[in-house]
């Protein structure tokens, strides 16, 4: 099992394309985190409060067992699985203990090149200005990433050159043995 990680508009949604691409099944972790804000969520919450607060009261690795009991239901085989999206260390601890031999890139980007991208896809939920999006970053990394970066990852690979660049690392990465 390969988990792909790393803060908004770093490239990880690309490298889950890459993988698919090179025949991978690709999951987005995030799914199952958005489906339990929506029902889970409290008035007034924001996505990321709430998966600080879910941490706090489920531990840190709520959402990996979650995703882990949806890749069981699904049927989906473990040895040629990606994982995008993870954002706390103890999710990986969690896939590392269940699932041996799984692997961990971080995706990292400039910060004004990942603000171009954000601007760039357009979503409502976007960071209109540096600052806002810096905030927000700051948010993610205090939520768990920084720790899941410094402390769980195999490999950092960095995008801040063209896609071209980037395709051909990743499609490196996830035929490695």
């Amino acid at each position: 099992m390969l988990i792909v990680t790393g803060p908004s508009c770093s490239g990880k949604t690309t490298f889950g394309r890459v993988a698919k691409a090179e025949g991978a099944c690709v999951l987005e972790t995030t799914d199952v985190v958005k489906a339990s804000f929506g029902q889970q969520g409290l008035p007034g919450e924001d996505i990321i409060d709430f998966c600080v607060r879910r941490y706090r009261e489920a531990g840190e690795d709520v959402f990996a067992a979650e995703n882990y009991r949806r890749i069981l239901r699904d049927g989906h085989g473990l040895d040629n699985l990606v994982l995008v999206g993870l954002r706390a260390a103890g999710e990986v601890d969690f896939f590392r203990r269940v699932v041996p031999g799984t692997r961990v890139v971080g995706v990292l980007a400039d910060t004004s090149l990942r603000f171009q991208r954000g601007l760039l896809r357009g979503r409502a939920d976007r960071a209109a200005t540096l600052e806002q999006f810096v905030r927000r970053d700051m948010r993610e990394y205090s939520m768990g990433l920084a720790s899941l970066l410094g402390t769980a990852i195999d490999l950092l690979m960095w995008n801040n050159g063209t896609l071209d660049e980037f395709q051909r690392s990743a499609a490196l990465e996830v035929n490695r043995p």
